[in-house]
């Protein structure tokens, strides 16, 4: 309802020509429905500004559907395990129906209808994936939405000009003891915040199957391994270092940004036990100084044990954030991950693999 009621006002601003920048009539709105978060009202304030000024002419809109729909061949890919099927004619016939609709309806149905998409078509077998996760309470399309508007180095395009597939599944609903057993929209239920307490490992397997799932229909496309990343935000990063851990050699890549493991994580804890560890692929973490929900220290520890059990960490503390998406961090994200795609792109195209 929250987003609904900013969006229709966002609209209105728009429609009778005061919307005189692109945060001018979000702040006061904000203010009062959230009481001062910060993250969640800096969040309503990228995601106005990117939709206010986005109004094109019917013109532009009737060029950009013929773009997106000039393709008829069938597109199959992942969201929550599940296969979607979509092919050009079917989205041709949706768009002119929506037509009718203003030009902010019309955008919003767009990205819902591509929100569990790969970003590239897929027409080929692609050069590689990256897997965006979401954190707690969050989604795939809002992580997606947030990243664009915060991001500055246009890693998103950059990827889609490559041919490179990008993901932003969502985790499913589930009970969340941290919320009173409310169903809320994460990876794996918590027993407690810190990271001393016991991790619920059950829930934590069952993402993991499930984003196993996924990573076999992308590599069905032709994509390998080593040309796969997987990372994310919060809880997001820790889904994906988790992952990591159980099935090394199923991705080439992990990001984790504000994230950490508990110290009991059953994966961890294997590692740590094995006299010859295997070789996992690279990882990045990054982690605000400022944060008071997710402790940098709580990541600098994941960070070290990792280390100490042969892995190859990347941790970097950013000063003055909190717990957020910065712009200083995607661009560190953007360099160290298109680094890793092109080195794993040249040697595998010197081995003459496919």
């Amino acid at each position: 309802k929250i987003s609904e009621t900013l969006r229709n006002a966002a609209w209105r601003e728009s429609a009778v020509g005061r919307c005189r920048s692109r945060l001018g009539i979000v702040p006061k709105v904000m203010d009062h429905l959230f009481c001062g978060n910060a993250v969640a009202s800096r969040r309503i304030r990228l995601m106005c500004a990117t939709i206010i000024p986005c109004q094109p002419s019917r013109d532009a809109r009737r060029a950009l559907f013929s773009e997106r729909c000039t393709s008829t061949s069938v597109t199959t890919s992942v969201c929550n395990g599940t296969a979607i099927a979509c092919s050009g004619c079917k989205i041709r016939r949706r768009l002119k129906r929506t037509t009718r609709r203003s030009p902010l309806v019309l955008t919003l149905g767009l990205q819902s209808l591509l929100s569990c998409a790969p970003l590239c078509a897929a027409a080929q077998s692609p050069p590689g994936a990256v897997i965006f996760l979401h954190g707690s309470g969050d989604s795939g399309k809002g992580l997606r939405q947030y990243w664009e508007a915060v991001d500055r180095t246009g890693l998103l395009s950059t990827l889609r000009d490559s041919g490179v597939a990008v993901y932003f599944p969502d985790s499913g609903v589930r009970p969340y003891r941290l919320a009173g057993g409310q169903p809320v929209s994460v990876w794996f239920d918590r027993t407690g915040l810190p990271p001393s307490s016991p991790e619920d490992t059950a829930s934590v397997e069952d993402s993991v199957d499930r984003l196993m799932r996924l990573i076999s229909d992308i590599k069905a496309t032709g994509v390998q391994a080593e040309r796969i990343a997987v990372g994310g935000f919060s809880m997001g990063g820790g889904i994906a270092l988790q992952l990591a851990l159980r099935h090394p050699k199923s991705v080439g890549a992990v990001f984790a940004l504000s994230s950490y493991l508990c110290d009991d994580a059953a994966a961890l804890l294997k590692l740590e036990a094995l006299q010859t560890p295997p070789a996992l692929p690279p990882i990045f973490m990054a982690h605000g100084e400022a944060d008071n929900f997710i402790r940098t220290s709580w990541g600098q520890r994941t960070a070290a044990r990792l280390k100490a059990s042969g892995c190859k960490v990347d941790f970097v503390p950013l000063r003055g954030a909190r717990h957020e998406l910065t712009t200083t961090e995607l661009a560190l994200v953007s360099k160290w991950l298109l680094g890793i795609l092109d080195s794993r792109q040249e040697s595998c195209a010197a081995n003459g693999c496919a």
